[in-house]
């Protein structure tokens, strides 16, 4: 009969397809050291490590079945203030026996949830915040805006025909980010690939210098040509700079639309549920007791 297991011959292999393959046993030394490795991991020994654990997959407690404190996680909980919280509210529902205390655990744990979810919006917003700053920071270009201001410096300064602070200055210049920003901003040509393969290799301030003087030389002939350029370029990337601070405030503001709505449909299931439990306590609650 044909099947699509292998069959095994005699001699320990396995035939497939006519073709008999050796299958390579493990050693009885192999065989003790997968046994004794997992021995060694058994996962959390203690009731405590156990029961942290179990909370591993919990993120923000807004389904919970118990009014057990998140330890893990984006949102964790103090377990005696959470059992403070509840103690509190079964207090002040006063029940009289153990169908009522029931009830009004399921009112606490309510309560509880309720609670979670105005620290579960504070933290989304508070993510959407950082994103936020996050695009404006990256969309700033903080390390092109200082190249852009250290080569207008040294433009200015050979404009004006102050030769003492261009060479008095040959080692304070970031020579090497300023030819970076030139390089990056220009297209592509093969002589600059060499003479920046060449400059790499010597990686000296003087080398950065003599790479920047050749790159501004052979882009911007005309003496006025580099400030021009400048002044452009930074108009350009402010432009796209105000794009994407846009675009991150617009995706800002959506994830935080989604966030308030997602927890104003929480709050509406909890108020609802809410209700419904006090409505059959206040029934538990009109009993005569004997």
């Amino acid at each position: 009969m044909e099947n699509d297991k292998a069959d095994l011959g005699d001699n320990g292999q396995a035939a497939t397809g006519g073709v008999l393959v050796p299958i390579k046993q493990a050693s009885e030394a192999q065989l003790k050291a997968n046994r004794d490795n997992a021995k060694r991991s058994t996962g959390p020994r203690t009731a405590e490590g156990k029961a942290r654990s179990g909370e591993n997959a919990v993120k923000h407690g807004l389904y919970a079945t118990k009014c057990a404190a998140i330890l893990t996680g984006p949102y964790p909980e103090d377990q005696d203030e959470l059992d403070g919280q509840v103690r509190a509210v079964i207090a002040a529902l006063a029940p009289r026996d153990v169908l009522e205390a029931g009830t009004a655990s399921e009112i606490a744990l309510i309560c509880l949830k309720e609670r979670r979810v105005a620290a579960f919006e504070d933290g989304q917003l508070l993510a959407d915040e950082r994103v936020f700053h996050f695009g404006r920071f990256v969309a700033g270009d903080v390390a092109g805006a200082a190249a852009r201001r250290e080569i207008g410096a040294w433009d200015r300064a050979r404009i004006d025909g102050d030769a003492s602070i261009v060479t008095a200055a040959q080692i304070d210049f970031p020579w090497k980010e300023m030819a970076t920003y030139l390089k990056a901003s220009k297209p592509s040509r093969e002589w600059v690939a060499d003479l920046w393969t060449e400059t790499v290799e010597r990686d000296t301030p003087l080398a950065w210098r003599d790479l920047f003087e050749v790159l501004v030389s052979r882009f911007f002939p005309a003496p006025h040509d580099l400030g021009i350029w400048l002044r452009l370029d930074e108009s350009h990337r402010e432009d796209a700079s105000i794009r994407t601070s846009l675009a991150a405030s617009r995706e800002v503001a959506l994830n935080s639309m989604a966030v308030l709505e997602r927890g104003t449909q929480l709050r509406t299931r909890l108020l609802q549920d809410k209700v419904k439990l006090l409505a059959v306590y206040e029934m538990f609650k009109s009993r005569e007791l004997r």
